[in-house]
């Protein structure tokens, strides 16, 4: 999805995702809920938080296109085993995840 489909500016971007919510949900129970929020005040805070401390950090390569980052959990992380189904049910605009373990 275009970023210009989700917000026109940065500061609008970074409200969406801060408020966006999700579920966590094992098998048909919803574990915790969360927010964007709960990450640094949202995931944008958090990449620019990243960021500083990298460049900030001698010798340390910067990011290039096609990595991956990640900016933390929205709600607490929760022990798995095998042959569970695990679904994080986010709120708009982001799309429903979900894993089966093996």
């Amino acid at each position: 999805m275009p970023i210009g489909q989700i917000a026109s500016s940065a500061t609008q971007f970074n409200e969406v995702f801060a408020t966006a919510k999700v579920n966590l949900i094992k098998g048909e129970q919803i574990l915790e809920s969360g927010c964007g929020a709960n990450v640094l005040d949202g995931p944008l805070f958090a990449l620019q938080h990243f960021l500083n401390e990298l460049r900030a950090c001698p010798g340390a390569p910067d990011l290039l296109p096609g990595d991956v980052v990640t900016t933390g959990t929205w709600t607490d992380a929760w022990p798995v085993l095998p042959g569970e189904q695990w679904t994080a049910d986010f709120g708009a605009p982001l799309s429903r995840l979900q894993i089966d373990f093996r």
